[in-house]
């Protein structure tokens, strides 16, 4: 069952390959990161919630975002100095948040030109409870809940803020789930989740909600001085980050990127990986002091001293690239 020689030989000379690019000094670290709480699914109510079943999906949308990201838990980001130091930190549903990572989020990453994006319910629990004022003052966005179960679809407006130009119209990766599950009533498999939405005047609309009407994602400009300021970036429907949208978000904070949203792009300073999900061209851009560019599959120098890349690309081909 086993004897597959050319089966074999892939995966040793993959293997091979993996223990030559961790030898290999990688100096690329990426300037957005994803912050997860640890803890947090233990607070949800329901075992089959729709919010923990469409992370899933919402990792999906930041794998083909075109923004190569990290990902760490809250608690390490705070204790480590160079972990503060991307321009852009996405908090994945890190529902519970103490006191003392509150004060500490407050001194170590709310800080000129950084953006912070807050999704779904983050904030919304402390040691004291849960507490929508505690969410906001948090955020700095205004934000109401109810403690009932409802239906959220999230719609970007054809004519909205220009970090929606080019983010698809529906947005949920929860939604999703919901549909996939069931296309009418309530699923069998899965709990829909508690609705939150801002109400901030002093916030600039993203999207809206298709049920009702009420805001479901916002951006604000926090001052922090007369010179400086901070991007609070809140997407109430729960996994509703869409890649093209967290491309933008990564642009306006002056975030490498590393092309469009679309492909799935794994990225270092010294691999990638990209898998095509449509065919035609795409520019891939490559990390800074990029020398020297090879196709592992052909063994083709693709280029030299440049910091992007022309692809012909494939529906569902993976191409890697070794990077000098």
């Amino acid at each position: 069952y086993f004897d597959a020689p050319e089966m074999l030989e892939r995966i040793g000379a993959t293997h091979d390959l993996a223990a030559e690019l961790l030898r290999q000094p990688d100096r690329f670290t990426p300037e957005v990161v994803v912050i997860r709480g640890g803890e947090g699914n233990d607070y949800l109510t329901d075992y089959f919630s729709s919010v923990k079943a469409g992370e899933q999906y919402q990792l999906m949308q930041l794998e083909t975002s075109g923004v190569p990201f990290d990902m760490h838990y809250l608690d390490d980001v705070l204790a480590n100095p160079k972990l503060q130091e991307y321009k852009v930190f996405v908090f994945l549903n890190v529902r519970h948040i103490t006191t003392e990572q509150r004060a500490a989020i407050n001194e170590k990453l709310k800080l000129d030109k950084k953006t912070l994006v807050w999704l779904y319910d983050t904030g919304y629990l402390s040691e004291s409870g849960a507490s929508p004022g505690a969410m906001s003052d948090l955020t700095g966005i205004t934000t109401i809940t109810e403690p009932v179960r409802a239906r959220q679809t999230q719609l970007i407006p054809t004519r909205g803020h220009p970090l929606s130009i080019n983010v698809p119209s529906f947005g949920g990766m929860s939604e999703l789930h919901m549909m996939i599950m069931a296309m009418e009533g309530q699923s069998p498999h899965s709990a829909r989740h508690q609705p939150f939405w801002p109400e901030d005047p002093t916030a600039t609309p993203l999207a809206i909600y298709a049920e009702d009407g009420r805001t479901a994602a916002v951006i604000k400009q926090i001052p922090i001085d007369e010179r400086k300021s901070w991007t609070s970036v809140y997407i109430a429907a729960p996994n509703a980050l869409d890649g093209a949208l967290l491309n933008s978000i990564a642009v306006a904070g002056k975030a490498f990127t590393s092309g469009k949203a679309g492909p799935a792009v794994h990225m270092s300073g010294k691999f990638v990986s990209f898998h095509a999900l449509r065919a035609g061209r795409y520019l891939l851009r490559l990390p800074p002091d990029t020398k020297r560019v090879v196709d592992l599959q052909t063994g083709k120098r693709l280029g030299q001293n440049v910091s992007e890349l022309n692809l012909k690309i494939e529906t569902q081909q993976t191409y890697w690239y070794r990077l000098w």
